[in-house]
């Protein structure tokens, strides 16, 4: 009798660690999701998709992606295990192409299309006393104007000209903070030495620095770098582009990254004809442009997507010294698929000494270094803990690649 109670207690024991386990990765299900052609149709270990409403024959075929219906949307049926379904969500059929994995240093130049607000300052008027027009319209650092004067503002000079028409008048202007576009009113004063009109702060119309080249596509000579976009003083905005490039660089020294300190690849932009391609587009998940394929190297692997990466080993291929790619083993500690219009798709740890050693971890210009795992390029470093610079999180691939678009 012990004994039978004993197998019963067992068994409940087994389910319930079963029932917890199957939970858990039901609720890794996210309701939108993209398959590559050619891939099984897969969601986890348990967990089939059934895609429903699919002309030209069907999709599937044999229980694979046939790609007929590439870029297209459509209902799928998640089921347990292959029979009952527990879920409906949205599945994107994509062509699944190979792409070059780049990792090497690249300087970058962007001139944007309008006016970053830099900094506020004072100045001492030439009616009496110290004054911050910026600051008085309620205007922050990392706020960036688009228009004033009822004219759209591409650049200093055009912002400069503007403030010139109003002078002791209020101008109306527009800008976005937080990526949400406002409208304020500010009335230029004129500087006491030298007679300037001024609005009173540092503006800024380009910007510059060290990243690493994810990824290129020799289908359509463009690539993916950054795995996040640039923005603006506090970070909030995206910077808008008016043009911009990408160009070789060098790495010649490493500020290690500690607790509390994000460290830093410090590097220099190559001389003579060193461009590698054009800015074309500066968003939330990256900086992406044109290239030729003459100024690119690396090897070339099929995407991976967020369905494919699995917790544990993988690697990055990163430049952190002169200009030399190499790889380094990291560990994939958690992947967040109803993240997948995130810039953290994936938690990662830094576990190759020879990296840790030199950088302590994760270190700013390293956002981008392709992460490869299982032979498939799945995303690319981010973000750093700044508290544990062994850890950060990555982008996956399929995000960028489908907002490279």
């Amino acid at each position: 009798m012990k004994f039978k109670k004993s197998i019963i207690f067992v068994l409940i024991a087994v389910f319930a660690v079963f029932s917890a386990y199957m939970t858990a990765e039901f609720l890794k299900i996210p309701d939108k999701f993209i398959v590559m052609e050619g891939e099984k149709a897969q969601y986890g270990r348990f967990f089939s998709a059934h895609i429903k409403d699919a002309s030209d024959e069907g999709i599937l075929k044999n229980g694979v992606y046939t790609g007929k219906n590439d870029g297209k949307n459509f209902d799928a049926d998640i089921k347990m295990p292959g029979i009952l379904d527990v879920k409906r969500a949205e599945a994107e059929v994509v062509k699944n192409k190979k792409l070059i994995a780049c990792g090497n240093a690249i300087g970058v130049k962007l001139y944007t299309d309008g006016v970053l607000v830099a900094d506020l300052t004072e100045f001492e008027q030439k009616d009496g006393g110290n004054v911050s027009p910026a600051r008085g319209a309620g205007l922050k650092p990392g706020d960036f104007i688009t228009y004033a004067g009822g004219e759209k503002i591409t650049d200093v000079k055009g912002l400069k000209a503007q403030t010139e028409k109003h002078k002791n008048k209020k101008m109306k202007i527009k800008f976005l903070r937080n990526s949400k576009e406002r409208e304020t009113e500010i009335e230029p004063k004129q500087e006491k030495n030298g007679g300037v009109w001024r609005l009173g702060f540092w503006a800024k119309d380009s910007t510059a620095g060290i990243g690493t080249l994810t990824y290129f596509d020799p289908e359509t000579n463009t690539f993916g770098a950054l795995g996040h976009g640039i923005s603006g003083g506090d970070g909030a905005n995206v910077l808008s582009v008016k043009n911009g490039s990408v160009v070789r660089a060098n790495i010649i020294d490493v500020k290690k990254g500690v607790s509390g300190s994000p460290g830093e690849l410090q590097g220099v932009f190559a001389g003579g004809n060193s461009k590698i391609g054009t800015i074309g587009k500066n968003i939330k998940y990256g900086i992406f442009g044109t290239a030729d394929k003459e100024n690119i190297h690396g090897e070339e692997y099929f995407v991976g997507t967020a369905d494919k990466i699995t917790e544990g080993k993988a690697y990055i291929l990163s430049n952190i010294s002169g200009d030399t790619v190499e790889k380094y083993e990291i560990e994939i500690l958690k992947v967040m698929r109803y993240n997948e219009n995130s810039t953290k798709g994936m938690v990662i740890k830094v576990t190759d000494k020879r990296l840790l050693e030199k950088t302590g971890g994760i270190v700013q210009g390293m956002s981008g270094s392709p992460i490869i795992q299982n032979d498939l390029l799945i995303g690319a470093v981010t973000h750093v803990f700044v508290n544990d610079p062994a850890k950060g999180y990555g982008i996956f691939m399929e995000t960028m690649v489908k907002n490279a678009q």
